[in-house]
C-alpha cells in the first residue's frame, strides 16, 4: 500500500485523548474511543496489505506474522521489561500486587490479556488506573484479530471479492449486534473481547474495499464536507462522549464512521489533507504505537507513589506525559525501526521473551531483591478481599462464612462490599461459635435497595421478602451493611441523595420493619469514615504530603448527621434494632481517625485496604461488637 501520511494524522488525533483520557479524564471523558479509531485504522491497513500481496500473488502466512512481530513485539517486550523491573523492585509491591502484576505479564505475552482482565479488573474501576499493564487489553483484541483474519480472508477472497465485501459485512453487522447486546448478557466482558469489537476492524476492512471501487467524481467541497464531518464526529465522541456509554455498542459508530469518512474521503489536495499530514502531527502518528505503550505504565506507576491515586499532582502528570512521548520516540526509532528495517533477527526476541517469562512467574520472588520490600503482615493488610471471595466459599447464590458444616443460616449478611468486607473477620468469630453466616449475592436480591431504590416495583418487593423469609429461617440475626454515599472528597462523603428526602427514610424503616419480623434482632452498621489514604499506597507517598486532609470524626458526623439521626429514631422505637458505629473503634483520643497503626517491628499497618474497604485489622473490633450484640 501506498503511504498515506494523513492516516498518520490521524493516529495522532487518537492518540493524544486517550492520553489525555488517563491523565485528566474531566478534561476528555471519551478519550478512550481513541482505541476504536485505532481498530479501524488497522482494519483498513491490515486489510489492504493483504489484499495487494494476494493480488500479485506474493502472500504468505509466514512473512504476515513476521511482520506483526517485528511491528509489535520488540517495543512491547521492552516497555514490559523495564516497567516490571522497575514496579517490582522501586514500588514496594505488597504479595497480591506481585501476583497481579506477574499474572498481567504472562497474559500479554500470552496475547490474553483481554481476557485476564476482564476477569480481574474493570477498565474504568476505581482501581484500573494502579494496573501498569490494563491498556495491553487492545493489543491482545489486534492479536487475535491477526490469528483470525488471514485465514477467513483467503477463504472468502477464493470465491471473488464481491464475496469477500460481503463476509466482511455479514462479520461487521454480527458482531455490532453482539457488541450491542453484549452489554446485558456479558457485563464488563463486552468491552474487552474481539468477537465484540470485531465490527469496529471489520468497518476498516471495508473503507479499504470502498476505496477500491469505482466512485463518483464528486466536487472537492463534497470529499472535503464529508471528511470534516468525519472530524467532527470523531472529536465529538472524545469531548461529549464518556464511559457511561456502552461501549462498544450503538454510541461508537460516532468515533467508527467519523474514521471511516476520514479514510476513504480524505484526498490529496484538500485542506483537511494538508493539516491532517502535518509533519507534527504525522510524526505523532508515527510513535502513537509507543506512545501508547508507554503512557499508561508511566502514569500508573506515579500513581503508587502518592497516597491516593486520584491526587496525582499535576506537575508530575505532564511530566509522565512528556516522558511517555519522549520515550514513545525513542522506541520508534532504537526499539521499533531496527526490528522493522530487518537490522535484527526476530530471534533477538527469544531472550526477552524469556526475561518476560521470569517476570511472570516469579514476581513475588523478585520483588525481595527491591527497595524496602513489605512483609507478609502489611501485604495480608492490603490484599483486595474481593479477588479472594472475601475468605469465605462463594456459591452460586452467594457468600457462606463460619462454621459451614451447620445448615441452617445463624446469621444473615445484607448489603453490598462494605458487608462482604466484614466476611473474613465475621467468619473467624462465627466459626468459633458454631455458627454459619450467608451473604445472598444474586443480582435481584442485592440489598443496597434498601437505602436507594425507593421506587421499587411490588413484584420485586413480594419476590424479595419472601426470600429473606427462606434465608432468615432460624437466624439469630440480620446484620446490614452498605455504602450509604457516594464519593465527593475522596475521604468523606455526601449521603445517597443530596437532600436525602423523606421518601428514602420511609421506604429504608419499612423494609426493616419488616426483617425486624423475621428475627430477633436486626443489626445496621453506619457510615464508615472513607479513608484518604490508598491503602497499598501507605509508606511510598514520595510525590505527595501527607497533612492535607481533615481527619475529624465532627467532620465525619456533620456529613451523615441527617442519616445517623434516623437511625437512632429508628432503633428509640425498634428494641430488636442496634446500631454499630464503625467511628467509634475507629476515632483515637483526639477526635481523629486512625487509619493506620504500627504493627509487628514499628512497621505502618493500615485499617484500610483501599480508600472505602476496611481489612481484617480494621474489622476485627467491630466484628467483635456485632457478634456481642447478638449475644
Amino acid at each position: 500500500m501506498n503511504y498515506r501520511p494523513e492516516i498518520d494524522g490521524l493516529r495522532a488525533l487518537a492518540i493524544l485523548p486517550v492520553i489525555l483520557y488517563h491523565a485528566f479524564p474531566e478534561l476528555c471523558p471519551g478519550g478512550f474511543l481513541g482505541v476504536d479509531v485505532f481498530f479501524v485504522i488497522s482494519g483498513f491497513l491490515i486489510t489492504g496489505i493483504i489484499f495487494e500481496e494476494v493480488r500479485r500473488g506474493q502472500f504468505s502466512v509466514q512473512n504476515f506474522y513476521a511482520r506483526r512481530i517485528r511491528r509489535i513485539l520488540p517495543a512491547l517486550y521492552f516497555m514490559l521489561i523495564l516497567c516490571s523491573l522497575f514496579y517490582l523492585l522501586v514500588a514496594r509491591p505488597s504479595n497480591q500486587e506481585s501476583e497481579l502484576l506477574g499474572g498481567s505479564v504472562l497474559s500479554v505475552v500470552g496475547f490474553f490479556s483481554n481476557i485476564y482482565f476482564a476477569q480481574n479488573t474493570g477498565y474504568f474501576a476505581n482501581s484500573a488506573d494502579l494496573v501498569p499493564f490494563l491498556h495491553t487489553w487492545s493489543l491482545a483484541v489486534e492479536e487475535q484479530f491477526y490469528l483470525i483474519y488471514p485465514f477467513l480472508f483467503l477463504l472468502a477472497f477464493r470465491f471473488g471479492k464481491t464475496t469477500l465485501s460481503w463476509v466482511i459485512i455479514a462479520v461487521a453487522c454480527l458482531s455490532f449486534v453482539f457488541a450491542h447486546l453484549g452489554f446485558e448478557l456479558l457485563g464488563k466482558w463486552n468491552f474487552y473481547l474481539l468477537p465484540t469489537r470485531g465490527w469496529e476492524i471489520a468497518a476498516g476492512a471495508m473503507c479499504f474495499l470502498l476505496n477500491r471501487r469505482e466512485t463518483a467524481d464528486l466536487p472537492k467541497i463534497i470529499y472535503e464536507g464529508l471528511v470534516l464531518i468525519g472530524l467532527f464526529l470523531v472529536l465529538f465522541s472524545f469531548f461529549y462522549l464518556n464511559q457511561s456509554i456502552q461501549s462498544p455498542g450503538l454510541w461508537c459508530l460516532f468515533p467508527v464512521l467519523g474514521t471511516m469518512f476520514v479514510i476513504t474521503f480524505c484526498k490529496p489536495g484538500q485542506i483537511s489533507h494538508v493539516i491532517l499530514s502535518f509533519k507534527g502531527l504525522a510524526y505523532i502518528g508515527l510513535i502513537s504505537y509507543g506512545a501508547y505503550l508507554w503512557h499508561h505504565p508511566i502514569l500508573s506507576l506515579c500513581r503508587h507513589f502518592v497516597i491516593h491515586p486520584s491526587h496525582l499532582p499535576i506537575t508530575i502528570i505532564w511530566i509522565a506525559l512528556l516522558t511517555s512521548l519522549l520515550l514513545g520516540s525513542l522506541s520508534f526509532h532504537f526499539v521499533e525501526k531496527p526490528f522493522r528495517e530487518k537490522k535484527l533477527s526476530v530471534r533477538w526476541l527469544i531472550i526477552p521473551m524469556l526475561v518476560l517469562l521470569g517476570l511472570g512467574f516469579f514476581p513475588k520472588e523478585i520483588s525481595t531483591f527491591g527497595i524496602n520490600p513489605r512483609n507478609m503482615a502489611f501485604s495480608e493488610s492490603v490484599r483486595d478481599l474481593a479477588r479472594d471471595n472475601y475468605d469465605s466459599d462463594r456459591g452460586e447464590k452467594g457468600y457462606y462464612f463460619g462454621d459451614l458444616s451447620q445448615r441452617g443460616n445463624d446469621l444473615l449478611l445484607l448489603g453490598d462490599s462494605h458487608a462482604r468486607m466484614l466476611i473474613p473477620s465475621l467468619g473467624e468469630m462465627c466459626e468459633l461459635k458454631k455458627w454459619r453466616g450467608f451473604h445472598p449475592y444474586e443480582k435481584k436480591f442485592k440489598t443496597n435497595f434498601l437505602a436507594i431504590n425507593p421506587n421499587t416495583e411490588e413484584s420485586f418487593l413480594k419476590a424479595w421478602r419472601k426470600q429473606m423469609k427462606i434465608e432468615s429461617d432460624g437466624a439469630k440475626a440480620i446484620l446490614i451493611s452498605f455504602r450509604h454515599s457516594r464519593s465527593k472528597d475522596n475521604y468523606f462523603y455526601d449521603t445517597v441523595q443530596p437532600d436525602l428526602p423523606q421518601v428514602f427514610f420511609d421506604n429504608f424503616e419499612s423494609r426493616v420493619l419488616y426483617l425486624s419480623s423475621l428475627v430477633p434482632k436486626i443489626l445496621i452498621v453506619a457510615p464508615f469514615p472513607e479513608s484518604p489514604f490508598w491503602g497499598p499506597n501507605i509508606g511510598r507517598s514520595f510525590f505527595q504530603r501527607e497533612n492535607w486532609f481533615d481527619t475529624s470524626v465532627s467532620k465525619y458526623i456533620s456529613l451523615h448527621q441527617k442519616l445517623l439521626n434516623h437511625l437512632e429514631k429508628i432503633a428509640s422505637v425498634n428494641s430488636s434494632f442496634q446500631i454499630i458505629y464503625p467511628h467509634h473503634f475507629l476515632s483515637n483520643q483526639d477526635a481523629h481517625f486512625s487509619y493506620f497503626f504500627s504493627g509487628e517491628r514499628k512497621s505502618i499497618i493500615p485499617y484500610y485496604y483501599d480508600d472505602d474497604h476496611l481489612n481484617k485489622f480494621g474489622c476485627k473490633e467491630i466484628a467483635q461488637e456485632i457478634i456481642s450484640e447478638i449475644q
